[in-house]
């Protein structure tokens, strides 16, 4: 599929590219440009928005660059599926392994 320029950027956004893990269990997730967005504690529980350095021990992610939901030529489109449902999810306070592409 192809996306605007508009498109792409406001993808890049608003998705969650992945999930910063803390020692606690404290989930952040992060856009692509590695923004904290929202963080969630252990539970699931406690939403709030996310700013500044996340302490972390583990990186996960919902996609790579070979199948980005936001690319301007070829978006992928099941990725993008998977980023809206892992962030619905994590809103939700349901876990996000389904969504996990890979990590660290």
């Amino acid at each position: 599929m192809r996306l605007s320029e508009e498109e792409s950027k406001l993808r890049r956004e608003l998705l969650p590219y992945g999930v910063y893990i803390g020692k606690d269990g404290t989930e952040t997730l992060f856009d692509r440009a590695y923004h904290p967005i929202i963080a969630r504690d252990a539970d699931g529980k406690n939403l709030r928005k996310a700013f500044g350095w996340i302490e972390h021990t583990k990186q996960v992610w919902f996609y790579d660059d070979g199948c980005s939901p936001h690319h301007i030529t070829h978006a992928d489109q099941k990725s993008y599926r998977k980023c809206a449902y892992a962030l619905s999810a994590f809103i939700k306070g349901n876990p996000i392994t389904p969504y996990i592409h890979s990590e660290s």
